[in-house]
């Protein structure tokens, strides 16, 4: 069997960490300890959509799918990285533009992934939330309509921009039944191509989101 190279691009879930404004906390409650009850038990206390999270259309669309009904063969697919310079703010068609120039067009059924750099701001709460970048509404219609993709991951809180205020970028992606994963993390460390990603999301029966591991395979230098 082939080696592999295993990149964590996954947020490390905690109390005080980022979430979005309004969003329920990240709490941990002892429940259980050893010394009561032989065994130690947490009660975790957190929003679908905390820390690294897949994201199921039925979050932007009433008649999408929810997490547990998402097909398998989307949650452990191809990924590109497509990675957006510091001085622009949006990833638009001129930055898939630039990759598929390099590489091809971006294949069907795969993940789309947006290195903006932005997880610098990680351990500032308030940082992390202000003015982030995202990918612009013609970006989204494009990967969806032409190039028929799994999803779009980025690693900043949101696939819409700061400035957006109406999550436009997002609900286009689920009117196609796109995916999306968000606060991802260490995309520097991808290719621009030939990775396979692992989005280890929980079946939640009904839920919009669900916080997941997210793996980056890759053969081994």
């Amino acid at each position: 069997m082939e080696k592999l190279r295993v990149i964590d691009l996954t947020q490390p879930i905690e109390p005080g960490m980022p979430i979005w404004p309004g969003d329920p906390a990240v709490e941990y409650m002892p429940w259980c300890s050893l010394e009561q009850h032989g065994f130690n038990l947490q009660r975790i206390s957190l929003g679908e959509h905390s820390g690294t999270h897949l994201g199921a259309p039925r979050h932007f669309s009433a008649s999408g799918c929810s997490i547990e009904e998402i097909p398998l063969t989307r949650l452990m697919t191809l990924g590109i990285k497509i990675v957006l310079p510091q001085d622009e703010s949006s990833a638009g068609i001129a930055s898939i533009s630039r990759w598929e120039k390099r590489h091809g067009p971006v294949p069907a059924d795969s993940w789309v992934l947006f290195e903006t750099g932005w997880s610098r701001h990680w351990q500032d709460p308030n940082a992390y939330h202000t003015a982030f970048p995202g990918v612009a509404e013609e970006a989204v219609r494009f990967l969806c309509r032409e190039r028929s993709i799994a999803g779009i991951g980025i690693d900043s809180p949101d696939v819409d921009g700061g400035a957006s205020s109406d999550f436009a970028a997002n609900r286009i992606l689920a009117e196609h039944g796109g995916l999306h994963l968000e606060n991802l993390c260490r995309l520097e460390q991808l290719p621009p191509a030939g990775f396979q990603l692992f989005i280890g999301a929980l079946p939640l029966v009904g839920a919009t989101g669900s916080p997941c591991r997210v793996l980056a395979l890759m053969p081994s230098l």
